[in-house]
């Protein structure tokens, strides 16, 4: 069984996260989490991350913030955590 995780400060919307070890196939859970934005003051924000590819060494991923009915892409942190073999 093979276990990563991370942070990805990056600051663009969409974006790849390359794993440590590569898993043996594409049949690994993922789980991606942005992290808070401590500069929107609105109580009705959150963020929703998308997993939109995945391959053995690396997932690509989507970040979009939903304010108010509004939904925009967001570049704020995230963390990630990979588990398969």
């Amino acid at each position: 069984m093979i276990e990563q995780w991370g942070y990805n400060s990056e600051t663009s919307p969409q974006r790849t996260i390359l794993f440590f070890v590569n898993f043996s196939n594409t049949y690994y859970m993922a789980s991606v989490l942005s992290a808070n934005d401590s500069t929107d003051i609105s109580q009705f924000t959150f963020h929703v991350a998308t997993i939109t590819s995945r391959a053995v060494n690396q997932m690509d991923c989507k970040l979009n913030r939903h304010r108010d009915s509004n939904t925009n892409e967001d570049s704020v942190p995230l963390t990630w955590l990979a588990i398969g073999y």
